[in-house]
């Protein structure tokens, strides 16, 4: 169990097919959470998608959302960077390709949601996003429905949260 003395500053970035978000948490993991900071860029992924895959200006405005929200969340000094993709990504025959260079370029690791934790993902994030950013940090793991609750286990760089039951 972890220390519910000990918070980290979690960043959620989420590239959707037509929004990328970042939510910026203030966290005491599988415990309670609070809203710091929120940013919105419309990115229109499948805007001009073909059987070859995401056009390349596409491709170009879902980095540049990406890098911003690399170096912001570097700015709010973030323990930890949660970034997840969506089914534009997922379908698109240059998908992987995409991730490579977001990954190697931004050194972010972009993981590709399947549309079960999608559908669970959108749902967490707007039930957290209409979440007043002034409430304390009081949300306790027992009392809060699951779409509310943190990564627990490790949270370092290179591990995979696992998320609180």
């Amino acid at each position: 169990m972890s220390n519910p003395n000990v918070t980290q500053r979690v960043v959620v970035i989420d590239l959707g097919s037509n929004t990328a978000r970042l939510i910026v948490l203030q966290a005491v993991p599988g415990h309670a959470w609070r809203l710091e900071d929120e940013i919105r860029e419309v990115v229109r992924l499948r805007q001009g998608m073909t059987d070859e895959g995401l056009s390349a200006e596409a491709m170009e405005r879902a980095f540049a959302a990406l890098r911003l929200f690399k170096r912001f969340a570097d700015a709010v000094r973030a323990d930890v960077i949660i970034a997840t993709a969506t089914s534009a990504v997922r379908d698109a025959v240059n998908g992987k390709t995409f991730i490579r260079r977001v990954e190697r370029e931004l050194k972010l690791e972009l993981r590709i949601l399947d549309g079960e934790r999608e559908a669970f993902t959108a749902s967490s994030v707007r039930s957290t996003m209409f979440r007043s950013p002034a409430a304390p940090l009081s949300t306790s793991a027992a009392a809060a429905p699951r779409s509310r609750r943190l990564p627990t286990g490790p949270l370092c760089a290179g591990s995979r949260p696992r998320w609180g039951r």
